[in-house]
Protein backbone atom coordinates (compact mmCIF):
# COMPACT_ATOMS: atom_id res chain seq x y z
CA UNK A 1 0.00 0.00 0.00
CA UNK A 2 1.61 3.40 -0.92
CA UNK A 3 1.34 6.43 1.35
CA UNK A 4 0.33 9.78 -0.05
CA UNK A 5 2.37 12.65 1.43
CA UNK A 6 2.35 16.17 0.72
CA UNK A 7 4.64 17.24 -2.24
CA UNK A 8 7.50 19.38 -1.34
CA UNK A 9 7.11 22.75 -3.49
CA UNK A 10 10.45 22.32 -5.59
CA UNK A 11 12.66 25.79 -6.35
CA UNK A 12 11.35 25.83 -9.99
CA UNK A 13 7.50 25.68 -8.92
CA UNK A 14 8.73 28.62 -6.30
CA UNK A 15 10.24 30.48 -8.35
CA UNK A 16 7.22 30.95 -10.59
CA UNK A 17 5.37 32.40 -8.22
CA UNK A 18 3.88 35.95 -9.10
CA UNK A 19 2.69 38.82 -7.42
CA UNK A 20 -1.09 39.14 -8.17
CA UNK A 21 -3.29 42.21 -7.03
CA UNK A 22 -6.78 42.11 -7.29
CA UNK A 23 -7.23 45.73 -7.66
CA UNK A 24 -5.02 46.32 -10.39
CA UNK A 25 -6.17 42.82 -12.38
CA UNK A 26 -3.66 43.54 -15.32
CA UNK A 27 -1.99 46.09 -17.44
CA UNK A 28 -1.98 46.83 -21.30
CA UNK A 29 0.68 45.70 -23.04
CA UNK A 30 3.64 48.64 -24.10
CA UNK A 31 2.91 48.39 -27.85
CA UNK A 32 -0.58 48.72 -27.43
CA UNK A 33 -0.48 51.52 -25.09
CA UNK A 34 1.79 52.98 -27.97
CA UNK A 35 -0.18 52.28 -30.79
CA UNK A 36 -3.19 54.28 -28.83
CA UNK A 37 -0.70 57.15 -28.62
CA UNK A 38 -0.07 57.14 -32.32
CA UNK A 39 -4.16 56.56 -32.88
CA UNK A 40 -4.85 59.96 -30.77
CA UNK A 41 -2.72 62.40 -33.11
CA UNK A 42 -5.66 62.00 -35.05
CA UNK A 43 -7.96 63.17 -31.79
CA UNK A 44 -5.53 65.79 -30.87
CA UNK A 45 -5.63 67.13 -34.31
CA UNK A 46 -9.09 67.35 -35.28
CA UNK A 47 -10.12 68.65 -32.26
CA UNK A 48 -7.64 71.49 -32.12
CA UNK A 49 -8.43 71.97 -35.62
CA UNK A 50 -12.34 72.51 -34.74
CA UNK A 51 -11.31 74.50 -31.56
CA UNK A 52 -9.59 77.20 -33.81
CA UNK A 53 -12.28 77.66 -36.00
CA UNK A 54 -14.61 77.80 -33.37
CA UNK A 55 -12.42 80.56 -30.77
CA UNK A 56 -11.05 82.29 -33.81
CA UNK A 57 -7.50 81.42 -32.32
CA UNK A 58 -4.79 79.09 -32.78
CA UNK A 59 -5.53 75.99 -30.14
CA UNK A 60 -2.87 73.03 -30.01
CA UNK A 61 -2.93 69.93 -28.01
CA UNK A 62 0.21 67.95 -27.36
CA UNK A 63 0.37 64.63 -25.54
CA UNK A 64 1.87 64.43 -22.02
CA UNK A 65 1.71 61.11 -20.79
CA UNK A 66 -0.35 58.08 -20.46
CA UNK A 67 -1.30 56.53 -17.02
CA UNK A 68 -3.13 53.20 -16.11
CA UNK A 69 -4.61 53.27 -13.06
CA UNK A 70 -7.70 52.57 -11.19
CA UNK A 71 -11.00 54.73 -11.93
CA UNK A 72 -11.12 55.40 -8.80
CA UNK A 73 -7.41 56.83 -8.19
CA UNK A 74 -8.49 58.65 -11.38
CA UNK A 75 -11.71 60.34 -10.01
CA UNK A 76 -9.13 61.03 -7.06
CA UNK A 77 -6.95 62.78 -9.13
CA UNK A 78 -9.87 65.43 -11.09
CA UNK A 79 -10.87 68.77 -8.83
CA UNK A 80 -14.11 69.59 -7.99
CA UNK A 81 -15.74 71.13 -10.49
CA UNK A 82 -14.88 70.07 -13.45
CA UNK A 83 -15.88 69.87 -17.20
CA UNK A 84 -16.32 66.07 -17.83
CA UNK A 85 -18.51 64.69 -20.69
CA UNK A 86 -19.54 60.84 -20.98
CA UNK A 87 -19.00 59.68 -24.25
CA UNK A 88 -20.76 56.66 -25.95
CA UNK A 89 -19.05 54.56 -28.28
CA UNK A 90 -21.38 51.70 -29.75
CA UNK A 91 -21.05 48.79 -30.12
CA UNK A 92 -17.90 48.93 -27.89
CA UNK A 93 -19.45 48.63 -24.40
CA UNK A 94 -18.95 51.79 -21.71
CA UNK A 95 -18.39 55.14 -22.13
CA UNK A 96 -15.32 57.21 -22.77
CA UNK A 97 -14.65 60.11 -20.10
CA UNK A 98 -13.64 63.62 -21.83
CA UNK A 99 -12.21 65.81 -19.03
CA UNK A 100 -11.42 69.48 -19.38
CA UNK A 101 -10.18 71.53 -16.65
CA UNK A 102 -12.85 74.47 -15.23
CA UNK A 103 -10.76 77.69 -15.81
CA UNK A 104 -9.66 76.55 -19.90
CA UNK A 105 -13.52 75.77 -20.38
CA UNK A 106 -14.58 78.59 -19.33
CA UNK A 107 -11.81 80.44 -21.31
CA UNK A 108 -13.14 79.27 -24.33
CA UNK A 109 -16.74 80.04 -23.51
CA UNK A 110 -15.31 83.43 -23.14
CA UNK A 111 -13.73 83.50 -26.57
CA UNK A 112 -16.94 82.08 -28.24
CA UNK A 113 -19.17 84.74 -26.49
CA UNK A 114 -16.51 87.26 -28.40
CA UNK A 115 -14.42 88.20 -25.27
CA UNK A 116 -10.99 87.95 -24.91
CA UNK A 117 -10.29 84.36 -23.68
CA UNK A 118 -8.86 86.27 -20.20
CA UNK A 119 -8.17 83.69 -17.37
CA UNK A 120 -10.75 82.61 -15.06
CA UNK A 121 -10.79 81.38 -11.73
CA UNK A 122 -12.44 77.86 -10.61
CA UNK A 123 -16.14 77.61 -10.33
CA UNK A 124 -19.29 75.79 -11.20
CA UNK A 125 -20.22 77.10 -14.90
CA UNK A 126 -23.55 78.79 -15.58
CA UNK A 127 -26.28 77.00 -17.56
CA UNK A 128 -25.33 79.24 -20.51
CA UNK A 129 -21.92 78.40 -20.22
CA UNK A 130 -22.90 74.88 -19.58
CA UNK A 131 -24.56 74.73 -22.87
CA UNK A 132 -21.54 76.06 -24.49
CA UNK A 133 -18.99 73.69 -23.01
CA UNK A 134 -21.12 70.84 -24.28
CA UNK A 135 -20.69 72.30 -27.64
CA UNK A 136 -16.81 72.42 -26.82
CA UNK A 137 -17.33 68.39 -25.95
CA UNK A 138 -19.49 67.08 -28.05
CA UNK A 139 -16.92 68.51 -30.86
CA UNK A 140 -14.35 65.99 -28.72
CA UNK A 141 -16.67 63.32 -29.05
CA UNK A 142 -16.58 63.77 -33.18
CA UNK A 143 -12.83 63.82 -32.54
CA UNK A 144 -12.93 60.23 -30.42
CA UNK A 145 -15.23 58.87 -33.00
CA UNK A 146 -12.71 59.39 -35.90
CA UNK A 147 -9.61 58.57 -33.81
CA UNK A 148 -11.48 54.70 -33.81
CA UNK A 149 -13.33 54.60 -37.01
CA UNK A 150 -9.87 53.17 -39.25
CA UNK A 151 -10.68 50.05 -37.16
CA UNK A 152 -13.83 49.82 -35.49
CA UNK A 153 -17.05 51.28 -37.00
CA UNK A 154 -18.46 53.78 -34.11
CA UNK A 155 -20.66 56.02 -33.71
CA UNK A 156 -19.81 58.46 -31.32
CA UNK A 157 -21.91 60.89 -29.25
CA UNK A 158 -21.64 62.56 -26.09
CA UNK A 159 -24.83 61.39 -23.68
CA UNK A 160 -24.19 63.76 -20.68
CA UNK A 161 -22.01 66.26 -18.71
CA UNK A 162 -20.74 66.26 -15.36
CA UNK A 163 -19.39 69.15 -13.14
CA UNK A 164 -19.07 66.91 -10.21
CA UNK A 165 -16.73 63.79 -10.98
CA UNK A 166 -18.12 61.65 -7.86
CA UNK A 167 -21.66 61.43 -10.05
CA UNK A 168 -19.85 59.31 -12.57
CA UNK A 169 -21.19 55.94 -12.12
CA UNK A 170 -20.57 54.29 -15.95
CA UNK A 171 -17.26 52.63 -14.50
CA UNK A 172 -16.45 50.82 -11.61
CA UNK A 173 -14.22 52.10 -9.33
CA UNK A 174 -11.98 49.60 -8.67
CA UNK A 175 -11.97 48.38 -13.00
CA UNK A 176 -8.81 49.93 -14.58
CA UNK A 177 -8.44 52.43 -17.62
CA UNK A 178 -5.95 54.32 -19.48
CA UNK A 179 -5.50 57.73 -19.19
CA UNK A 180 -4.23 59.68 -21.93
CA UNK A 181 -3.51 63.34 -20.67
CA UNK A 182 -3.02 66.66 -22.65
CA UNK A 183 -1.75 70.10 -22.55
CA UNK A 184 -4.24 72.67 -24.40
CA UNK A 185 -2.75 75.82 -25.15
CA UNK A 186 -4.82 78.79 -27.26
CA UNK A 187 -2.88 81.28 -28.61
CA UNK A 188 -4.69 84.76 -28.88
CA UNK A 189 -2.56 87.71 -28.48
CA UNK A 190 -1.22 86.09 -25.19
CA UNK A 191 -1.62 82.34 -24.30
CA UNK A 192 -3.79 80.54 -22.11
CA UNK A 193 -2.68 76.78 -21.02
CA UNK A 194 -4.94 74.22 -19.51
CA UNK A 195 -4.99 70.29 -19.69
CA UNK A 196 -8.02 67.86 -20.96
CA UNK A 197 -7.83 64.10 -20.30
CA UNK A 198 -9.27 60.97 -21.93
CA UNK A 199 -10.26 58.54 -20.04
CA UNK A 200 -10.83 54.64 -21.59
CA UNK A 201 -11.86 51.52 -19.24
CA UNK A 202 -10.17 48.34 -20.25
CA UNK A 203 -13.33 47.32 -20.44
CA UNK A 204 -14.43 49.39 -23.60
CA UNK A 205 -11.05 48.30 -25.38
CA UNK A 206 -10.63 44.72 -24.87
CA UNK A 207 -13.15 44.12 -27.73
CA UNK A 208 -10.66 45.45 -29.94
CA UNK A 209 -6.98 44.34 -28.31
CA UNK A 210 -6.23 42.27 -31.34
CA UNK A 211 -5.95 45.24 -33.25
CA UNK A 212 -4.03 47.41 -31.47
CA UNK A 213 -1.18 45.93 -32.10
CA UNK A 214 1.96 48.06 -34.47
CA UNK A 215 0.23 46.70 -37.49
CA UNK A 216 -3.37 48.39 -37.01
CA UNK A 217 -2.35 52.10 -36.60
CA UNK A 218 1.33 52.61 -36.66
CA UNK A 219 1.94 51.79 -39.50
CA UNK A 220 -0.48 53.75 -41.19
CA UNK A 221 0.54 55.80 -44.71
CA UNK A 222 0.93 59.33 -44.66
CA UNK A 223 -0.76 61.48 -46.48
CA UNK A 224 1.80 63.55 -49.06
CA UNK A 225 -0.04 66.54 -49.52
CA UNK A 226 2.43 67.27 -52.85
CA UNK A 227 0.84 64.34 -54.72
CA UNK A 228 -2.54 64.13 -53.66
CA UNK A 229 -4.77 66.54 -55.04
CA UNK A 230 -7.92 66.46 -53.50
CA UNK A 231 -6.14 66.12 -49.82
CA UNK A 232 -4.07 69.58 -50.68
CA UNK A 233 -7.22 70.92 -51.35
CA UNK A 234 -9.23 69.77 -48.74
CA UNK A 235 -6.66 71.61 -46.57
CA UNK A 236 -6.59 74.26 -48.37
CA UNK A 237 -10.20 74.58 -47.84
CA UNK A 238 -10.11 74.48 -44.23
CA UNK A 239 -7.31 76.72 -43.39
CA UNK A 240 -9.45 79.09 -45.71
CA UNK A 241 -11.91 79.18 -43.25
CA UNK A 242 -9.64 79.85 -40.43
CA UNK A 243 -9.39 83.48 -38.97
CA UNK A 244 -6.03 84.58 -37.83
CA UNK A 245 -4.98 88.06 -35.61
CA UNK A 246 -2.51 90.13 -37.53
CA UNK A 247 -0.97 93.15 -35.40
CA UNK A 248 0.66 96.36 -37.07
CA UNK A 249 3.19 97.79 -35.02
CA UNK A 250 5.50 100.34 -34.87
CA UNK A 251 9.49 100.46 -34.20
CA UNK A 252 10.21 99.79 -30.13
CA UNK A 253 10.43 103.34 -28.26
CA UNK A 254 12.29 103.85 -25.08
CA UNK A 255 11.24 105.67 -22.06
CA UNK A 256 13.04 105.67 -18.27
CA UNK A 257 10.48 104.46 -15.08
CA UNK A 258 10.75 107.89 -13.75
CA UNK A 259 8.92 109.36 -17.14
CA UNK A 260 6.92 106.38 -17.46
CA UNK A 261 5.60 106.76 -13.59
CA UNK A 262 5.12 110.80 -14.14
CA UNK A 263 3.12 110.48 -17.37
CA UNK A 264 -0.28 112.52 -17.40
CA UNK A 265 -3.42 112.37 -19.50
CA UNK A 266 -2.05 115.23 -22.52
CA UNK A 267 1.69 114.42 -22.17
CA UNK A 268 2.94 113.68 -25.38
CA UNK A 269 5.94 110.94 -25.76
CA UNK A 270 8.44 111.03 -28.39
CA UNK A 271 8.47 107.82 -31.02
CA UNK A 272 11.65 106.61 -32.02
CA UNK A 273 9.60 105.34 -35.22
CA UNK A 274 10.27 107.70 -38.77
CA UNK A 275 6.97 108.92 -40.15
CA UNK A 276 8.44 107.67 -43.48
CA UNK A 277 9.12 104.35 -42.08
CA UNK A 278 7.61 101.28 -43.08
CA UNK A 279 5.35 99.47 -39.92
CA UNK A 280 5.60 95.70 -39.13
CA UNK A 281 2.69 93.15 -39.54
CA UNK A 282 3.10 90.22 -37.08
CA UNK A 283 1.16 87.32 -36.78
CA UNK A 284 1.67 84.86 -33.80
CA UNK A 285 4.75 87.33 -33.12
CA UNK A 286 6.47 86.56 -36.55
CA UNK A 287 7.05 89.23 -38.63
CA UNK A 288 5.18 88.53 -42.06
CA UNK A 289 5.04 91.82 -43.84
CA UNK A 290 6.24 95.84 -43.93
CA UNK A 291 3.68 98.68 -44.60
CA UNK A 292 2.77 101.88 -45.11
CA UNK A 293 0.76 103.31 -42.76
CA UNK A 294 -2.68 105.77 -44.09
CA UNK A 295 -6.23 105.84 -44.30
CA UNK A 296 -8.89 104.57 -46.45
CA UNK A 297 -12.20 106.59 -45.99
CA UNK A 298 -12.79 106.85 -42.74
CA UNK A 299 -10.85 104.25 -41.19
CA UNK A 300 -6.77 103.50 -40.22
CA UNK A 301 -5.48 101.34 -42.94
CA UNK A 302 -1.75 99.92 -44.26
CA UNK A 303 -0.43 99.69 -47.71
CA UNK A 304 1.44 96.25 -48.00
CA UNK A 305 4.78 97.16 -49.41
CA UNK A 306 7.07 93.44 -48.87
CA UNK A 307 6.62 90.25 -47.09
CA UNK A 308 9.10 88.95 -44.86
CA UNK A 309 10.91 85.59 -45.85
CA UNK A 310 10.19 82.54 -43.54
Amino acid sequence: MTTLAPAQPSEASTSELTTFDFRSPGKMAREQVRSLEVAHETFARRWGSVLTNTLRALVHLELLGVQQLTFEDYVKSMPNPVVLGVVDLPPLPGGVLLELNVPMGLTMVDRMLGGLGRPIGVRRPTELEATLLREILEHGAEAIGETFRPFVEVEASLSSVEFNPHLVQTISPSEMVLVLVYSVAIAHGGRSDGIATLCYPFSLLQPAAERLGRAGWEHRPIVNLNGDASAAETMRTHLAEVDVDVSVTLRPSTITAADLAGIQPGDVIRLEHRVDEPVIGRLGGTEIFTARAGRHGRRRAIQILEWREQ
